[in-house]
Formats: structure tokens, sequence, C-alpha cells
């Protein structure tokens, strides 16, 4: 699909009568902009910015927002995109956006979210990917509304146990940071369905994940995990579960039961592939059977061992004591 950019420049944009400036799409407009908002949020352009639901100033190379105040008097305004610019730290005001849904930081020089943006009630999305953070604010268990909270790519150590209160979070997106563990309470966080830890230095999993009873993919290749939690045997709404390249020797009884079709699906070095497909063939799924997520085991102690599990039922009685946490 071609969408055609606006070839006017800012100040023709600010001074048109007949445009009603909902809607800002200024990326990629460096030579303009000369590394700071000053041009565009002076307070003599506030009453033109008025009607204002979403700005981007996508890849400006910005250093400085210069008078950011300007944007909390647009009290329409949901959608702000900072990505890929210079921004080395958001300003206070950035917490009075108070109708603010979608922030997107990704891409910068941040070494912190300020405490400030845990005012932002009513946000759904953040996406701070791709910067320097070394933590996530405490009062982060404010942002009840966050549906999605992605934080890629910086150098978070630990997360805050606030983390836990964020009920309506649906996806967790935390690859590529410096952590060794994950709160004891994630399984708080019930409407989790994408869990993405991978490349990190995590050597477990918390109990807790059972309880995430939607969650549809985890994610958590890369690390350093030498056990899995047999609560996972639980969650019917899994997937994709990638736990690659980790320190796994073996699974849990209650996981080798439950993904018995998955793991016997996985090839063993020593079997011909014509070999394995006519198995597969030759074995229909059983009818009623919980469906299995796709399971990735390379580069484990445990994928090299070439055994195959066959299928078995949970009894309910070890259901029940997964759900409530009394297996682990």
């Amino acid at each position: 699909m071609f969408i055609k950019r606006d070839t006017r420049k800012v100040p023709e944009i600010l001074v048109d009568e007949d445009d009603s400036r909902k809607e800002l799409k200024l990326g990629r407009r460096e030579a303009e902009f000369g590394g700071s908002t000053e041009m565009l949020l002076r307070p003599a352009n506030a009453a033109r910015l008025a009607n204002l639901e979403y700005l981007s100033l996508y890849h400006n190379k910005l250093a400085r927002l210069d008078h950011f105040e300007t944007l909390c008097d647009c009290t329409a305004l949901t959608g702000l995109n900072l990505g890929n610019n210079a921004i080395s730290a958001l300003p206070a005001a950035i917490g009075d956006l108070a109708s603010l849904r979608r922030l997107w930081v990704e891409d910068n020089c941040l070494g912190e979210l300020p405490d400030e943006v845990c005012r932002l009630e009513k946000l759904e999305l953040l996406e701070a990917s791709g910067n320097a953070i070394v933590r996530l604010p405490a009062s982060i268990g404010s942002l009840l509304s966050l549906k999605e909270l992605s934080v890629e790519g910086n150098r978070i150590t630990e997360l805050p146990a606030g983390l836990c209160a964020l009920t309506g979070l649906e996806a967790l997106l935390l690859r590529g940071n410096c952590l060794t563990s994950l709160p004891a309470d994630l399984g708080k966080l019930e409407s989790l369905k994408e869990l993405h830890v991978n490349s990190n230095r995590l050597t477990g999993l918390p109990d807790s994940l059972g309880r995430c009873s939607k969650l549809t993919h985890l994610i958590a290749n890369g690390n350093l995990i030498a056990s899995v939690p047999a609560s996972l045997a639980v969650l019917d709404s899994l997937e994709e579960v990638n736990l690659a390249h980790n320190k796994l020797a073996a699974l849990p009884a209650a996981l080798t039961a439950r993904w018995a079709g998955a793991l016997s699906s996985i090839i063993p070095a020593t079997q011909p592939p014509s070999s394995a497909a006519a198995a597969a063939a030759a074995s229909p799924a059983t009818a009623g059977a919980p469906s299995q997520p796709t399971l990735l085991l390379i580069g484990n102690p445990i994928a090299g061992t070439g055994s195959s599990f066959s299928a078995s039922q949970m009894s309910q009685p070890l259901v029940q004591q997964i759900q409530q946490g009394t297996v682990g």
C-alpha cells in the first residue's frame, strides 16, 4: 500500500486553515527539525495543535523535546510516536498527557523511564525497545490499562514487583535484557497471552506461570534455564513454547505427559526423516485430546537423547494441584 507523503513544510501545515491537524505524521524531517521540537511546539502554535489526536515525530534525530508542555493542552492526543530519535530523557510533563493510549519511544538513548509515565492511566501500549534502560519504574503497576509492554533490547536486570499488578497486560516483551529471574508472582498477569523473555540470563521460570490461563506464546530460548515448572502442563491455550538453547536435561513428568504429542514429533537425529514422517502419518490424533503446542528444544541436552514419549492422561487431582501451585 502506497502512502502519499505530505510534501508541505511544517510551518505550512500549521497555518493551513483547511487542515484540521488531527493527525500529524512528521517523520523523517530531520533537516526541518534540526534536533529539536522547538519549531513545532513553541507556545505560539498551541492553538493550531488543539485538535491533535496523533503525532508522529519518528526518525528526526531529535535530541531535545523543547516546549513539550505544549502537548499537555492537546486534550484529544491519544497517540505519540517519538521512536528512532536521539532522546536521552523524557520530560516530566509526559505524565500530563491524560488521554494518551499509545506511546512509542523505541530506539532512542533512554537510560530509564521516568516515574511520570506511570501517571498515564489510559495507556494501553508502551513501546520502549532499543534503549539503554536499566530499570522499570517501581510504580509501573499504576498503568492498569496497559495491554502491551515492550522493552526489548535494553539493560534491565530486575523487574519491579508492581509489574504483577497489570492484570490486563496481554503482551510482555522482554527479549535481549540482562534478567536472571522473573517475579514469583508473574502468574497474577491473568490476561497474559505472549511472554517473550528470550536472550536473557534466566535460570528458571516461575511456578506461577501455570496460572496464566490465556498464555499462547512462551518464548524463552537463549537463556540458562535448567528446569521448567510442571505447572505449564495445565495451559491448554499454549500454541508455541520455545525453550531452545538452554540447559534443560529433562522435563517434569507432568509436561512429558501433557506435551507427549509435541515431544514425539521431534525427529531424533538418528531417525531417518522418511521413517519419522511415516510414523507420524500412522498415528492419528486422539479424538478430544488437548491440542499440542509447537515445541522447540534444540540446543538442550534433552534434545539430543533420541527419546520419544508415549501419551498418557494426567489425573484430575494432579491438574488441581498444579493450578493451586502445590506442584513445582
